[in-house]
């Protein structure tokens, strides 16, 4: 016991002052409301388990263990999964069948049955990350110190409860994301603080404080896949290249869930700073998109619903599942299977590029599936005014038994994920320590990325068109084509619409 408390007074002593002058910047020179926040600390140090501890030594040896190339995260709605926590427990084999190895729920009550989750999760190696309830606080509460008090022990119970991963929503000020920082890495050094925040991946920055004065271990951004989206729409790379530009020049310790799609509605939050010099008009565009992604345009087979439709002022959102606005649900209304391929082969490149990208892959649940919308929803009272639930349906179980048969949709995008999963995991060249750049294609319809880390390098290249297209680069290294296998030059690829490849290679 002495030892421990050793420890923790060693950590604390790391830290005091600062959170001494913060809090008293919050709140005032209250010394009895100090005094408490920092007995809260030392009861949490004191209640959390040994096993935990163990767990905190372990992230402290290894600070970027979260981030490496061996993470697969998947985000769930608990009550669209399984009912509740219990529900979760009980078919937890699930995840661990479809690889995932990181599981964030969404708007999740902090209650006991999540401590047995969390243990549960361990066993199986899967690092537990909660959006709970507390985190959309009104933001005046926050100005009382009895309030936030009660807050910190609220947040260190979870952390508690074995809980690795604590989103929180970034209308918190710095100073009190800094004070949190603090408090993990004196209590519980194993639990990250998760950024989510509706700004774009370079706006978000901020939230990763500074090297000398960290706050948040990652950023949850929802922007990007507004990004994406936009690039499928138009088949026109340049706006995600550029933002992709910006991205990489970050330093490594800035690390991201990635996403294709979230349980929200996309927005179309884009640099229409940049897109205007190609003559595009902001309102006019989120006209487009909402037209493309509702099956209107032309060549779309897209099948989502707007969310709010204020087209005078643009305000409109879109939603829909990753497999309805790839397409493929239309196809299989039509039964034609030719639209089938290609909205599969678009459903797994998108897929390949989230993989491709230094961080945690982050999944919605049913996407592994390829998940189709769920219609029900405007039968439910309470929920026909929102339709978000379009894409938050309950979860497919009878489509997720066909996950092991390659000749039906769930089995093929099932097992095409797991494929890059796999790889991923065994090359370090997607860890979030290497290099990562935009390769020029020359065609405006195709990205390239490249990845470098200690002797191993990875082209890879993706077709946003429904053509094919060919590109060339400069590259006249020899490379492993990661589908077959097959030795390949980069400098001049063909892919055919919607298709993506990685090239790795060796160095000796």
């Amino acid at each position: 016991m002495a030892e421990e408390i050793g420890t923790f007074e060693q950590r604390k002593a790391r830290h005091e002052d600062e959170l001494r002058w913060l809090y008293f910047e919050l709140f005032g020179e209250n010394h009895q409301a100090f005094d408490y926040f920092l007995y809260v600390l030392e009861e949490s140090y004191r209640k959390r388990s040994e096993d935990l501890k163990k767990w905190d030594e372990k992230l402290c040896c290894d600070p970027q263990a979260f981030c490496d190339n061996w993470r697969f995260g998947m985000q769930v709605d608990v009550a669209a999964f399984a009912k509740d926590i219990k529900g979760v427990r009980k078919n937890l084999s699930y995840f661990v069948d479809a690889g995932v190895n990181m599981l964030h729920l969404m708007n999740t009550k902090a209650t006991p049955d999540l401590k047995e989750l969390a243990e549960d999760c361990h066993s199986e190696g899967i690092r537990l990350s909660l959006d709970p309830d507390f985190a959309s606080t009104p933001e005046g509460e926050y100005q009382n110190p009895t309030v936030f008090n009660d807050r910190m022990t609220e947040f260190l119970n979870i952390c508690n409860y074995g809980v690795d991963v604590i989103c929180l929503k970034t209308g918190e000020l710095h100073s009190r994301l800094r004070i949190l920082r603090m408090a993990t890495e004196i209590v519980c050094p194993g639990t990250l603080i998760l950024a989510g925040t509706k700004k774009n991946e370079l706006g978000a920055v901020s939230y990763f404080g500074t090297r000398e004065k960290p706050e948040c271990h990652l950023v949850m951004n929802t922007t990007a896949q507004d990004c994406l989206w936009h690039t499928v729409a138009t088949q026109d790379v340049r706006l995600l290249q550029h933002e992709l530009e910006g991205l990489f020049r970050l330093p490594k310790c800035c690390v991201y869930y990635n996403r294709i799609r979230s349980f929200d509605a996309i927005r179309w939050k884009l640099d229409y700073g940049f897109l205007s010099q190609f003559g595009v008009d902001e309102i006019q565009h989120k006209q487009f998109l909402n037209d493309y992604y509702r099956g209107i345009a032309f060549g779309s087979g897209s099948r989502g619903e707007l969310y709010r439709n204020d087209l005078k002022k643009g305000e409109t959102g879109l939603c829909g599942t990753t497999a309805s606005l790839c397409g493929i649900e239309t196809a299989e209304k039509e039964e034609n299977p030719d639209k089938l391929d290609q909205g599969i082969a678009l459903d797994i490149m998108l897929h390949a590029f989230v993989m491709t990208l230094s961080g945690v892959p982050m999944i919605c649940c049913g996407d592994e599936i390829g998940k189709l919308n769920d219609e029900s929803y405007r039968q439910d009272p309470e929920k026909r005014s929102d339709n978000r639930f379009l894409h938050r349906g309950p979860f497919p179980w009878d489509e997720a038994a066909l996950k092991d048969d390659d000749h039906t949709r769930p089995g093929r995008i099932f097992d095409a994920i797991r494929s890059l999963q796999q790889y991923r995991r065994k090359h370090r060249v997607f860890d979030n320590a290497a290099d990562i750049w935009v390769i020029p294609t020359e065609n405006d319809r195709v990205l390239g990325i490249g990845r470098y880390l200690d002797g191993e390098k990875l082209v890879a290249f993706f077709n946003f068109s429904r053509q094919s297209q060919l590109i060339y680069t400069e590259d006249t290294d020899v490379y492993r084509d990661f589908a077959t296998g097959e030795r390949r030059l980069p400098s001049a690829v063909e892919l055919t619409g919607y298709s993506f490849v990685w090239y790795y290679k060796k160095f000796d």
